[in-house]
């Protein structure tokens, strides 16, 4: 639990540590490694699955999107966190996107991990994303890990990609993986993968979402999920997006958003997206709630969603913004990403 004595400084006492030892080396290697390698995933992927056009390189597969949300800030949200959007009582308009996160389209009973993306429109007009996973951390513990896996798993030709627990199979790619982590890592991603995609999945409103990847809140440094304000669904769906379609028939789906604070390198790393902020260290505490009200989805609303270019660093404030390396490859990779599928 958090000590006392520690309580003044929670959250603030947080450094970042850059990919080969400083910003400037680490920006080079996303720029010329990270970013070619993100376009060749994609190429490899419609290659291999036929796809007439580029998609996204994970979560292409839109279970559902709306424009028609909202994201309420609580009256009492701590001072602290008072940044950006984040104002007493404050309403802003909110499209969200929810999806499956595999590279190819399949079954929604299939092994994956489902993802959440959701877009907040401030009173300026400014734009703000947040985009959270099913699960509160990474099979990858840095940026470098992260394409070193993509890229090993998509290219052996298997058209299940990064997250179809059958590719991992392919010996070829584990020994990919092992010649450039090591064996112990290798078999310690293989195990988190697993796990984190065998889990069934009833309903995307019943899903807790995890950023994942910590963020600065002005001087603060926190993570933050949503968290189903409905009951818990059991079993698995054969098709999520029918499931949600009811229940927003029936009613509203709401979520708190909730954040916490970091505490210490050992127990809330910035860098290393492997290590789960746990709950009895880093209570969580709510500062604003999404709404889907209830509704019939809209099919131009969806398209328009689906080609939309969520990134971590619309955050339309300089108040916050994300942090590790995780993130930071993300704003340019993203870009460049979104760059070849939109052909802009």
């Amino acid at each position: 639990m958090l000590d006392r004595g520690a309580t003044d400084k929670a959250g603030t006492d947080w450094k970042e540590v850059f990919l080969g030892g400083s910003k400037e080396a680490e920006d080079e290697t996303i720029r010329r490694e990270f970013t070619p390698e993100i376009n060749r995933i994609q190429s490899d992927i419609r290659r291999i699955t036929e796809q007439s056009k580029i998609k996204r390189a994970q979560h292409s597969n839109m279970i559902a999107g709306t424009k028609d949300a909202h994201f309420e800030v609580l009256s009492d949200i701590p001072e602290d966190l008072q940044v950006g959007l984040f104002q007493p009582g404050k309403k802003y308009t909110a499209h969200v996107r929810l999806s499956n996160a595999s590279s190819i389209e399949q079954g929604d009973s299939a092994r994956d991990l489902r993802g959440a993306a959701v877009h907040v429109i401030d009173e300026n007009g400014k734009n703000h994303d947040f985009l959270m996973t099913n699960a509160p951390f990474s099979h990858a513990r840095d940026a470098r890990q992260f394409m070193i896996i993509s890229s090993a798993v998509v290219r052996q030709g298997h058209p299940a990609a990064l997250w179809k627990l059958r590719a991992w199979r392919t010996v070829a790619g584990l020994v990919r993986i092992a010649k450039r982590l090591g064996l112990k890592e290798a078999m310690r991603i293989l195990r988190t993968i697993k796990a984190q995609t065998s889990r069934p999945v009833a309903s995307v409103a019943t899903e807790q979402y995890w950023s994942r990847a910590p963020f600065a809140f002005g001087g603060v440094a926190v993570k933050f999920m949503l968290d189903p304000l409905a009951e818990a669904a059991e079993g698995t769906s054969p098709n999520l997006r029918a499931e949600l379609v009811s229940r927003l028939r029936a009613g509203d789906v709401r979520f708190d958003f909730k954040v916490q604070k970091y505490l210490d390198a050992a127990r809330t790393p910035i860098e290393d997206a492997t290590v789960e902020w746990k709950e009895e260290d880093a209570p969580f505490i709510t500062i604003a709630r999404l709404v889907i009200p209830t509704q019939e989805l809209d099919a131009s609303s969806e398209a328009d969603i689906d080609n939309y270019a969520f990134n971590p660093w619309n955050t339309g404030s300089d108040a916050y913004r994300p942090l590790g390396s995780m993130n930071r490859a993300r704003k340019v990779v993203y870009a460049a990403s979104a760059k070849l599928r939109t052909g802009s």
